[in-house]
């Protein structure tokens, strides 16, 4: 009784399915098998194709990933030339200032010099 509940139970043999396989004696994917096709119905799949399925999801997946990062670098870019183009604006914006209030001071990449410089230039 004991030896029969050991069996059906199907611990030591892998499991019920594992046993149907060998005694069904088909091929491993434990579907049936039609000849003219060679095509496997009915089974799970082979350790093969699973491998496979696998490896396309991790190709995709790596595809996905690349997409999302180029992407992001252009987004990355756009932000970047944005805030160049604020900085030049407000840099035009107060020399605009300046020169309307007729200062002697003006600023020239992005620092200021004094007059100085300025008639220096001039003479030049």
């Amino acid at each position: 009784e004991k030896e029969r509940k050991r069996e059906s139970s199907g611990a030591r043999d892998g499991g019920a399915r594992e046993r149907k396989r060998r005694e069904k004696g088909e091929n491993q994917s434990g579907g049936k098998e039609y000849l003219f096709t060679g095509v496997i119905f009915g089974g799970e799949l082979s350790t093969e194709k699973k491998r496979e399925r696998k490896r396309r999801g991790r190709k995709r997946e790596r595809k996905r990933e690349k997409k999302k990062k180029k992407e992001k670098d252009k987004k990355k870019v756009k932000r970047k030339e944005r805030k160049v183009k604020k900085k030049e604006q407000e840099k035009r914006g107060r020399e605009r200032d300046l020169r309307a209030r007729g200062s002697s001071i003006l600023l020239v990449k992005g620092g200021r010099r004094g007059e100085k410089e300025r008639e220096k230039e001039e003479e030049k």
